[in-house]
Parts: C-alpha cells; structure tokens; sequence
C-alpha cells in the first residue's frame, strides 16, 4: 500500500510520511569486511594467481602480488565500510527503502528472509517481483529501534519481523 497522494494545494503535511532512519556503524562494518578480506578473498586471489599466472611469485612479480593483497586487504573494506554508512536503511509504515539497485519495497513484497554472514551477518530478503534481493546489514548503530520499528510498523506476517522476533534482533 502506497501513501496517498498530497493535495498540491494543501497544507504539506496533511499527509507526512512518518519514517525512521537507521545507520550502520562504520568501525564495526569495516572490522566485517577487513576479515571477510582477510580470512576468504586473499587466499582466493592467492590461488587464483598460482594457477593462472604463476611467474607472478617469482622475482618482482611478489612486490605486484603484495601491492594487489595490501590495496584488496586495506581498500576494500573501507569501500564497503563508506558504502554501508552511506546508505542507512530508511524504514517507513509502508515498507523499507532499499539501495538504489532495489528501490523502497512494501511489506508485502516480502517473502522469504535468510541470515548470511559475510564478515558480518547480514539479513537477505527475497522479494516477490524483483530480481535482486534485499541485503541488510545488521551491523546498525540502533538495533533495539530497528527491532521495534519492525514490530510497530510491519505486518505480523511479514517474515523480516518473525525473523527479527526469533533472532531477537
């Protein structure tokens, strides 16, 4: 259900939307994805490097490898730390205002919600009509406010409030 429409010649709040926002914290997003890095995508590039290009180990080529893994290690997770800051989850009466790739999704949208740990754990939210899931990262500032957002404004049989009800997130 979307918000009705304003009057354009009324008053603008005669219709304001009431909506909550929630950011993620940066140091706990970036020490998440620092041993996401560390712990699965070096030694990944590591093997990829040694059976596709194995001179890369010998003579200068060690100096371009340690260059790859020390930007990988050190840029990576603080791209994925700013992104997560940059991008907190905006929760409305109406549903949840996704990254730009999935857009605001209403809770009836909604229709299967899995836990993935990927340097932190995240909530994955399979959506009825679109192609990419809903990822949100449960490394927010206010999770107590984000759990009784869910549990004020959600449908009771929305599966990201049972499955925040059963994680007692």
């Amino acid at each position: 259900m979307r918000p009705p429409i304003a009057d354009p010649f009324g008053s603008s709040d005669s219709f304001a939307e009431e909506s909550r926002i929630f950011r993620q914290s940066f140091w706990r997003t970036y020490r998440g994805a620092l041993l996401f890095s560390v712990l699965f995508m070096v030694p990944l590039m590591g093997i990829f490097f040694w059976f596709a290009i194995p001179e890369v180990f010998l003579g200068r080529g060690r100096i371009m490898l340690a260059v790859v893994f020390g930007f990988m290690v050190l840029l990576n997770p603080l791209a994925g730390a700013l992104g997560a800051v940059l991008h907190p989850i905006k929760v409305t009466r109406f549903g949840i205002q996704g990254p730009p790739t999935v857009g605001f999704i209403e809770w009836e949208q909604m229709k299967l919600v899995r836990t993935f740990w990927l340097g932190h754990p995240y909530a994955r939210v399979s959506l009825r009509h679109h192609l990419f899931p809903l990822w949100i990262l449960l490394a927010l500032l206010d999770e107590d406010g984000f759990a009784r957002t869910l549990q004020d404004w959600a449908p009771e049989d929305n599966p990201l409030r049972t499955w925040a009800q059963k994680r007692g997130v």
